[in-house]
C-alpha cells in the first residue's frame, strides 16, 4: 500500500506552487491532483503529539495521488512544453550531457498506450506520433517489472525520477531535477537487426566514442 503522506504543498488560484509554511489566511487553495479546495490545517502547536501544518481534503477523497507525485508530474510537462519547440533539453546521464527532446513533438502526461498496457506518468512522442521515450515519476512505488517489459518490448526508453520534497519547492527545482534522472532503462537491442532500431538510429543516440549530430540517449 502506498504510504500516505502530509500534503505540504498545494496550488493557488494563480496555478502557482504554494509550500504550507506560506499559506496565507483568507486566501483559497487547491490539491494538485483533483482541484478541490484545501483545508488549511494549522493548530499552531508544537511538541510531542502535535501534527505538522498540512493541507487536506475537506471531507473523504478518493484522490489517491500522492501530491508531491501530482506537482512533478504536471510542472514537469509545463516546462518540458516550454523547451519543445526548440527541441532541446539538458539532461545528464551517467556524467554525460544530453539532449532529451531530440525528435520529439509532443509532450503528453499520463500516456495510455492502450487497455491492459502501461500508462506513463510524461511521455515523448516524435512527428509520426510514435511514443519513444516515457517519464517515470517514484515517490514511493518504483514501475513493475511488466512495466519495464512492455517499455522494452515496444523500443521505448524509460527515464526514472525519484522524486523529495525538496524537489518540488518551485519551478527551479523542478527544472533542475528533470535534467538529473536516477536511472535511465533502455531497450535490449533485437536479434534481428533489419528492423528499424532506435538505439542503432543517430538521428536519437550517442555511440560510444563518437557524437552524432542529433542525439538522444
Amino acid at each position: 500500500m502506498e504510504k500516505q503522506l502530509l500534503n505540504t504543498f498545494a496550488y493557488n488560484e494563480k496555478g502557482e506552487i504554494v509550500t504550507i509554511s506560506n499559506a496565507e489566511k483568507n486566501k483559497d487553495y487547491f490539491c494538485p491532483v483533483c482541484g478541490v479546495k484545501f483545508v488549511v490545517k494549522n493548530s499552531g502547536k508544537t511538541g510531542k503529539g502535535s501534527r505538522c501544518a498540512h493541507f487536506s481534503h475537506p471531507s473523504h477523497s478518493d484522490c489517491n495521488e500522492s501530491v508531491l507525485h501530482a506537482i512533478f508530474k504536471q510542472k514537469s510537462v509545463v516546462i518540458l512544453k516550454q523547451f519543445l519547440p526548440l527541441q532541446k533539453f539538458p539532461v545528464n546521464i551517467n556524467g554525460q550531457r544530453m539532449n532529451l527532446l531530440g525528435g520529439a513533438e509532443r509532450v503528453e502526461e499520463e500516456y495510455s498506450f492502450g487497455q491492459g498496457n502501461p500508462r506513463a506518468d510524461i511521455a515523448l512522442l516524435d512527428a509520426q506520433g510514435e511514443c519513444i521515450a516515457v517519464l517515470e515519476i517514484v515517490v514511493t512505488n518504483e514501475p513493475k517489472d511488466k512495466t519495464l517489459t512492455y517499455y522494452d518490448n515496444a523500443d521505448v526508453v524509460c527515464l526514472v525520477y525519484n522524486v523529495e520534497i525538496e524537489h518540488i519547492a518551485n519551478l527551479d527545482c523542478i527544472a533542475t531535477k528533470l535534467q538529473y534522472p536516477d536511472r535511465i532503462i533502455r531497450p535490449t537491442p533485437p536479434t534481428n537487426y533489419s528492423i528499424p532500431y532506435r538505439r542503432h538510429n543517430p538521428k536519437y543516440f550517442m555511440e560510444r566514442g563518437k557524437l552524432k549530430r542529433r542525439r538522444r540517449f
